[in-house]
């Protein structure tokens, strides 16, 4: 199945919610949502399952509110900056913040977390091209769409398509002695595909877990060492999370939420308007656990940014103690940074880039990118490039998902949309405007 993934134009925004230039857009392939598209949608679409290879990487369970089915929600990334301190943004009271600080979903909530957490899943959104999907070539086979119920009332609506498959759930343990034995007898074979886990150092890139993919029955399987996150929860099959634990995980067909239902054409709602040629999806659970935003540490310089006016201020994390009592205003917090510059604390540019969409490790690894590499090609704002490059290069999320090796990605050449086989990385710059 030739499947068209189409790049979607994604606004920054500062930690006051305020937009920023269009310098500062990104155009990716998968992305996660943001604050503004969490405030936008009905609580039951916020809440999601962490599947068992998220907890085994070490995604953190909230034990209320619940997602689908009873189970408890998980907390999963947004692509915003988030304040660290309290302020009064009505009345232009302004206060420095950490700049390890990104903001995440919590029991429906916005809150906050240090970018380099590792207990933080991941939800990934795309955007595909419809008639890609239903050619005539496909004909939409294999492709489940399916209604979530509560209640009698359609929560929503999901999707399956049988080439997008990644680790999710856990094997009985009566399968998973069968496939320790052959693993053990070097009776499994290797299919070629691997995927990303956990970070192994939260502060440090010293490289992520990787897990080799095996066939056994026609079936695809990943041999996973579980570090969970915390050791009160139940996989999906009901049996206990347990630390240093060998886990078979099974791969298969991603769940992914339709989020613009009612705009879609009638080969696949049939009361559909057809007034859009794309298909939102957002994961119907959190895949991907154990990945940071950024390897930084608490010890970062509080900064304050503000991408309306494309300046970033800052300085040392006791310039808090310095700004705090003082600064009324945004000019206050201007003219005092300026005044410590002179005072001999010097502004820390580089610290504000961490909290950058465009510079996260999650960003580089959901496209597949070589990230500094996609900057510099002019997917994301030169001028803000983080120190730290995160490079994933042909072996991101959607190289790993794609089981039909026959995957397109949109590119622009001299204005005309062309397709070409699997190289995120090679952006051009001013392709048409898309919007979440």
């Amino acid at each position: 199945m030739s499947i068209k993934v189409l790049r979607t134009r994604l606004e920054n925004l500062d930690e006051w919610k305020k937009k920023g230039d269009r310098k500062f857009d990104t155009q990716d392939y998968v992305f996660v949502e943001s604050c503004d598209d969490i405030e936008k949608i009905e609580p039951k679409e916020k809440i999601g399952n962490v599947s068992d290879f998220a907890i085994t990487q070490g995604c953190y369970i909230n034990r209320k509110p619940f997602a689908p089915k009873g189970k408890d929600g998980g907390s999963y990334w947004l692509r915003d900056a988030s304040v660290g301190y309290e302020c009064e943004y009505n009345t232009e009271r302004y206060f420095p913040y950490r700049v390890s600080r990104f903001s995440a979903l919590y029991k429906e909530k916005v809150g906050r977390t240090n970018a380099h957490s590792t207990y933080v899943g991941v939800r990934p959104c795309l955007a595909i091209d419809i008639r890609s999907l239903i050619s005539e070539q496909c004909n939409l086979q294999g492709v489940k769409v399916e209604e979530i119920k509560k209640g009698g009332e359609i929560l929503y609506r999901t999707i399956e398509i049988p080439d997008f498959q990644y680790p999710q759930s856990k094997i009985s343990d009566e399968e998973s002695k069968k496939l320790e034995e052959a693993y053990n007898s070097q009776n499994l074979k290797k299919t070629g595909r691997s995927y990303t886990g956990r970070d192994i150092n939260k502060e440090q890139d010293e490289g992520p877990k990787i897990y080799d993919e095996y066939s056994y029955e026609d079936s695809l399987y990943v041999r996973v060492d579980a570090k969970p996150n915390w050791y009160e929860y139940e996989y999906s099959d009901g049996t206990n999370v347990c630390d240093n634990e060998i886990i078979w995980i099974k791969v298969e067909p991603i769940k992914w939420i339709i989020k613009n239902w009612e705009q879609l054409p009638r080969e696949i709602n049939p009361e559909g308007t057809g007034e859009t040629d794309r298909i939102q999806l957002k994961s119907k659970d959190i895949l991907i656990g154990g990945m940071c935003m950024y390897h930084t540490k608490n010890t970062d310089a509080d900064v304050y940014i503000d991408l309306t006016d494309n300046r970033f201020y800052g300085g040392f994390s006791d310039m808090c103690e310095v700004l705090g009592p003082i600064c009324e205003t945004k000019m206050d917090i201007e003219r005092s940074s300026i005044k410590n510059v002179r005072m001999g604390l010097p502004i820390n540019v580089s610290a504000a880039t961490k909290v950058m969409w465009q510079n996260s490790k999650v960003r580089a690894y959901l496209n597949g990118y070589n990230l500094q590499k996609e900057i510099e090609q002019g997917n994301g704002n030169k001028k803000y490039l983080a120190e730290h490059n995160y490079d994933f290069a042909g072996r991101g999320f959607l190289n790993e998902m794609d089981h039909s090796a026959q995957m397109y990605f949109e590119v622009q050449n001299d204005d005309k949309l062309q397709t070409q086989k699997t190289k995120p990385s090679d952006f051009v710059p001013d392709e048409p405007e898309m919007t979440l």
